[in-house]
């Protein structure tokens, strides 16, 4: 892994953050290999130059739908790679996508493509999105598991999130993982996960026993499998990272929002 990736973020405001993270924007001065954390949403990635992988699938056409997974995904990048995208929140692709929203029609993503090949930046990119990027709250009951997915991104206890949502267990498990690919315990694994990321930022030296008992890890070993089994690295090597190339942080190990 190299810090070979440079990423811009755009995050989005008010009512338009519920739905979308970020639109981001990345070019790679040298061929390398960065893993993305994941954070339970899907995606789209548009290529503009070079040539890029996720997990091994070469991106050739002119947009990939980066779906939900539970791991880190291993992205390789060429000399000059250059690739764009927008990353939605968790449940937010499956709605838009049941619901034929603009944003997500092939031909728009085709122009866009076209669009940012000519004049490759954010700044472009948000310019191009902008017009589709109006959204309608979804039906009650995908509503109310949308708010349960916020309650556990929130890092509210998931037996917690439970009780404040009116639609049983079962219910809720079956809305979260139709419209996540991700079970409402994968998504709370990930979110644990992120919780320990924010403080060895903010913590770089602090003792991992006690990070573990602070995210309710059964242990510090627990902790350990879980961060290197979701993010592709190990602690230790993340807050190396963090000590010693900062602007790593931009990309492989960077947070969504």
């Amino acid at each position: 892994m190299n810090n070979s990736i440079k990423l811009q973020l755009l995050h989005p405001q008010g009512k338009l953050q519920t739905f979308v993270q970020a639109i981001w924007f990345a070019q790679a001065d040298q061929r390398g290999l960065q893993w993305l954390p994941c954070d339970g949403g899907d995606g789209i990635v548009i290529p503009i130059c070079g040539e890029i992988t996720l997990d091994g699938r070469f991106c050739h056409n002119s947009y990939y739908v980066h779906t939900a997974t539970p791991y880190a995904t291993a992205l390789k990048v060429t000399p000059g790679s250059c690739f764009c995208g927008i990353r939605f929140q968790p449940g937010v692709y499956r709605y838009l996508s049941d619901s034929q929203h603009p944003l997500l029609q092939p031909e728009l993503l085709k122009k866009v493509t076209k669009q940012m090949q000519l004049q490759p930046s954010l700044a472009n990119l948000e310019q191009l999105l902008t017009p589709y990027m109006n959204f309608t709250s979804p039906p009650a009951a995908m509503a109310q598991s949308q708010r349960f997915i916020q309650r556990i991104t929130a890092m509210e206890p998931l037996p917690l999130a439970y009780q404040h949502t009116p639609l049983s267990q079962r219910q809720l498990e079956r809305q979260v993982k139709k419209q996540c690919g991700l079970t409402p315990k994968c998504l709370a694994r990930i979110y644990r996960i992120r919780k320990v990321k924010t403080i060895l930022k903010q913590h770089p030296h602090a003792s991992l026993a006690d990070v573990a008992l602070a995210c309710h890890f059964s242990d510090q070993a627990h902790l350990q499998r879980e961060f290197k089994a979701l993010l592709g690295l190990t602690p230790k090597r993340y807050t190396s990272l963090i000590r010693t190339q900062p602007k790593v942080l931009q990309a492989v190990i960077s947070d969504s929002h």
